[in-house]
């Protein structure tokens, strides 16, 4: 499920690592995903 939410964030703001830098959303969607799948293992 959180793997799935990171691919549909990736889809919709682009595989751009400049892009990921500046954007506060993009970033806190995968990294909250991140969060919770360390969490869970």
């Amino acid at each position: 499920m959180y793997c799935e939410d990171i691919m549909k964030s990736v889809k919709r703001f682009g595989n751009d690592k400049a892009v990921f830098d500046v954007d506060n959303d993009y970033r806190n969607s995968v990294c909250m995903s991140l969060l919770q799948i360390g969490e869970l293992t």
